[in-house]
């Protein structure tokens, strides 16, 4: 994943970097008056000695952000889909209510996983496997 960025800061190795999300439709729709550019500050090390005003490339390891994503949206929905399965399962003979009861069971099984993810990530989660870092200099201010 590769972003790029304006050097607004920096201070001993540490370089704030500010980057500016486009609209969805590229800025070329009539409308684009009225979306709403947000910025983002983020802070990186700063290996490339970049100054304030450079414009920088930053990157993120492409599969480190497959696998966090495959963590936040495929395993909650796996867990949906089972806890709804089971739920319909079990309820089917037991209440006329079963379509009702076997979503409240996916959804408790969703939340579930929600959380076991959170506590797994504050256990176990490195830290730096999500670190972006300044590529390079684009553009010298």
């Amino acid at each position: 994943m590769r972003k790029s960025g304006i050097v607004v800061e920096t201070e001993s190795g540490i370089a704030r970097v500010m980057l500016l999300r486009a609209s969805g439709c590229g800025g070329n729709c009539k409308s684009c008056a009225s979306c709403e550019k947000q910025e983002h500050f983020i802070e990186l090390m700063n290996s490339v000695d970049a100054k304030v005003g450079d414009r920088v490339e930053i990157v993120a390891q492409t599969g480190r952000v497959l696998r966090l994503t495959l963590l936040l949206y495929i395993i909650p929905l796996v867990f949906f889909l089972t806890g709804t399965i089971a739920g319909y399962l079990y309820f089917r003979s037991r209440s006329d209510q079963y379509e009702l009861f076997s979503f409240f069971t996916g959804m408790a099984f969703f939340f579930l996983s929600v959380v076991a993810l959170r506590f797994l990530d504050r256990r176990f989660g490195d830290k730096n496997a999500t670190r972006m870092e300044i590529a390079r200099v684009i553009e010298a201010s």
